[in-house]
Parts: C-alpha cells; structure tokens; sequence
C-alpha cells in the first residue's frame, strides 16, 4: 500500500492520520494564544492531578499478581507500539455488565480502566487489541511533542464555552472520530489480524459471543450502498463503518482518503468544521472568480457584490477555473449547492444595469459547473420567470453574452 498519509502494515510505525494534522495546523495558526496554554506545562500538571484524583475515587487498582496475565497481553501491546512506559490496570466500580475499556490519559504512564468482565467474553488476541487500541491513544496524545492532545483539550474547552461556534462542536465531533480510528488501526498494527480487530470491537460493543466477521462486513458493504452521508457519531464512528475501516486497510489502496470521506461526507454548508469553511470559502472565491472573468460582469455594483463575499476582493489578481469547481461541486451535498445557486443568484440580479448579461452569464456557467437544476429553480422561484422562459434564455445566453462583452469592452 502506498498511502501519504498514513502507513498501518505489520512491521511499519503508523502516523497520526491528516485530519489531526490539519485541525493542529488550523489551530495553531488561528489561535495561538489558546494554542499556548494548552500546550503549556502548568496546564498539564494541573490535568494529571485531576486524572489521578478520578482514578482513585471511581476504580480499583488490579495487582500484578492476581491479574498478571492481563499485564502481560497490555506489555505486548505496548512493546508491539514501541511505548516503555509503566502501566497499571484498573477496574471500574460501575457498569459491571458493560464491555469497555478507556484510557486515563497521564503523560508518563498508561492506564487503563476496564469496564466489565472483558477477561472472560475475549480471547487473548481480542484483549491484547483492546489493550493496543488505548494504548494507540496514549501514542498519538505523546508523539510530536504531545500537539494533538493539546488539539484536543483546546476543542473540548471550547466546545464547553457560551456562544461557542458551531464550527468547533463540529471539528471536536470529528476530531474524536478520526482519534478513535487511529486507534483501531493501533490495534490492528499490534495484532496484525484485521478479523480479530474487529471481533474484539464487535463483542465490546455488543457482548455477543458468536458471530461471522465476514457477515458483519458484508452487512456494512449494504449499509454503505444505500448511504453516502459520513458519520453520524458523536464519540466514535458507528460499528459498522469502524469494521469496514479495518477490512479496507487490508484489502484497498488509498484507504486513508476513502476513510476521510466516510467520516466526513459531502460539503455540508450546514454542518461545517474548519477545514469545510476553509474548503467553502475557496469554493465560493472560485466561483466568483468564473463569474467575473466575464468582460461584461465588470462593473461597480457586482464588484461590490464580489467584495461583499470577500472584502479584499480583487478580480485583476484571479482566475477561475471550470473543472476545479466542477469536482469541488460534485462532493457537496444539496444544501451546499442551493448555497451556490444563491450566490449566483446574487450575481445575476445585482446590477439592473446588466441584469440580462448577469442572468446569462450564470445560465452558461450553472451549466458548466453541474448547478444548472439548482440555479434555474432559484430563477423561477426568485426572479418569477416561467419555465419555458428559462428555457429561451438559455438557447439565447451565449450570444447575449458574447454581445454584452464586445459592448462592454468598447467601453472600457
């Protein structure tokens, strides 16, 4: 497998996955003061302390002598992910019926809290993947002078302030997922079995005892065929798609990208985390960019309307182009594109002046860039033009334009 972005095969160090790398990159140049404190040695003190406390209020710490087999299936994880630090198990004092572990994060130790009679529901090789799986959290919170832990915690505050951006609860949703998978694939890169990885997922997540890994699978892949909208989870991506991941790893190529995808779905205008907005905004300015490369689109009024989108905007420093847009268009779902058939609506009724050249400007480029369906809706409905009156200034739209452009440059 030949993926830039992250390698998983046995025997190879795998890496944080590019969405870590670009939410970090994100933060650190839009909020360095933030970015600071968290990365800051008294926050961390101050975090240990409150892990420590937790820890031994709600569980009891297991011997390694009466649990010493589990110590040493969490020392072959730990060894398989190149960590030497101490571990120390725990068993939480709650939820006896659910299946589960979870990382207490200390910088200079793991520790585990197990959830439930995980010892007699797995096999050795399914223990030893929950073990990696925490113990690959431990990993990416460490490596890179600990930035993605910061990434963390600074969402997660955040997130927990008033009047907190939308594009943060949704970069923090995302953020997790994305975490969570990187787990998986600690967990795989330990065990080097994809089907054990997912069988110790499967019986964590649902207690079952008995079950076809294949069949699993292939009930994703129907899941898959009939949706095509990313992830719902909050925390962790559904069972489904985390299985699908691992069978991906070790049957695609380029699975990295196709993950990404799975996670985050189409261009959602109403469901943006930071790295959407950055992708919206280019969109959008390349958008503007076909529109006002037009000679007859040069005018006062919609270069306002340019540089109401983007204040410092200026049409003699860019260029479109069609294909570019085209693609970006097609990996935007329907709220996107009404978003762009609107801001070409803007355009076509900006200037009174030109308003037919305007109109057949955006008729020719909708048509170009897949937003002809969307845009000639927006025309009827705002603009109350008929139908078939759509029609006709589409058959008349290149000519109006080439006209309107050999005026206009008489003009100039």
């Amino acid at each position: 497998m030949n993926d830039p972005t992250v390698a998983i095969p046995q025997g190879r160090t795998f890496t944080p996955l590019q969405y870590h790398l670009d939410v970090c990159r994100h933060l650190e140049q839009r909020e360095p003061g933030l970015w600071n404190w968290f990365a800051s040695d008294l926050f961390n003190e101050k975090h240990v302390e409150r892990q420590k406390l937790e820890l031994l209020k709600s569980t009891f710490r297991l011997g390694r002598q009466s649990s010493g087999h589990l110590y040493e299936l969490a020392e072959r994880a730990s060894q398989s992910l190149e960590i030497t630090l101490p571990i120390t198990l725990y068993q939480a004092q709650s939820s006896a019926d659910t299946l589960n572990a979870a990382l207490m994060f200390l910088p200079q130790e793991i520790s585990i809290v197990l959830h439930g009679d995980l010892a007699s529901r797995l096999n050795d090789d399914e223990l030893t993947a929950v073990f990696a799986h925490e113990i690959a959290h431990h990993k990416l919170y460490t490596v890179d002078e600990g930035k993605y832990f910061t990434a963390m915690r600074l969402l997660s505050w955040c997130c927990a302030q008033p009047d907190c951006p939308e594009s943060f609860y949704e970069s923090d949703r995302r953020y997790q997922l994305f975490t969570e998978v990187y787990a998986d694939l600690g967990a795989l890169q330990v065990i080097g079995d994809w089907q054990t990885s997912v069988s110790s997922l499967i019986k964590v997540t649902t207690g079952l005892r008995d079950f076809s890994v294949q069949d699993y699978v292939a009930q994703a892949d129907e899941v898959l065929e009939k949706i095509d909208t990313g992830s719902e989870g909050v925390s962790h991506p559904e069972t489904y798609l985390r299985a699908k991941f691992l069978h991906m790893v070790e049957h695609e190529e380029s699975w990295s990208h196709k993950i990404d995808r799975m996670i985050s779905g189409k261009l959602d205008v109403t469901s943006l985390d930071f790295l959407d907005q950055v992708s919206l905004s280019e969109l959008s300015g390349d958008l503007i960019d076909l529109i006002m490369a037009q000679t007859c689109m040069r005018t006062d009024s919609l270069d306002n309307m340019a540089q109401q989108y983007f204040p410092d905007y200026d049409r003699a420093e860019r260029s479109g182009d069609v294909e570019k847009v085209k693609a970006a268009i097609e990996n935007c779902k329907d709220s996107t594109r009404e978003y762009l058939g609107y801001l070409l609506l803007d355009f076509a009724s900006a200037d009174p002046d030109v308003s037919q050249a305007a109109l057949s400007v955006t008729l020719l480029l909708a048509e170009q860039v897949g937003l002809d369906q969307v845009f000639e809706t927006l025309v009827r409905k705002e603009l109350k033009h008929k139908k078939q009156d759509v029609e006709q200034m589409k058959m008349d739209a290149q000519r109006i334009v080439e006209a309107a452009n050999e005026a206009h440059a008489s003009e100039l």
